[in-house]
């Protein structure tokens, strides 16, 4: 799924879509939700991995990935949806990760 299926899917403007690579803010919780609901995502896993609402403690020790490409559940097509938005949320995580790290060095100095 590509970004332009994930526009038409989700009723989220194609602009915001494209901003969720490069935004550094967290997405609004109804852009996780509207994402979710076009990938077929649980809601409250998809805030989760958009770092809106704290992980559940995972006793398994598998990563997301691995969980993903595991579950027979989804068809491959929305595994490949799903890793496309972990992809996405692991960017934007980042991103903010080094802008705050950033923010605290200029603080410090």
């Amino acid at each position: 799924m590509n970004q332009t299926d994930l526009h038409e899917k989700s009723g989220i403007a194609r602009s915001t879509v494209n901003n969720l690579r490069t935004s550094t803010r967290p997405p609004l919780l109804r852009i996780v939700n509207a994402l979710a609901d076009a990938v077929g995502l649980d809601r409250v896993e998809a805030a989760q991995l958009a770092g809106l609402l704290p992980a559940e403690p995972d006793a398994s020790g598998i990563s997301v990935r691995a969980a993903i490409a595991a579950s027979p559940v989804y068809t491959q097509a929305q595994k490949d949806a799903l890793l496309a938005m972990v992809d996405v949320l692991d960017q934007a995580n980042a991103q903010i990760g080094a802008q705050q790290t950033d923010a605290r060095h200029s603080q410090a100095g």
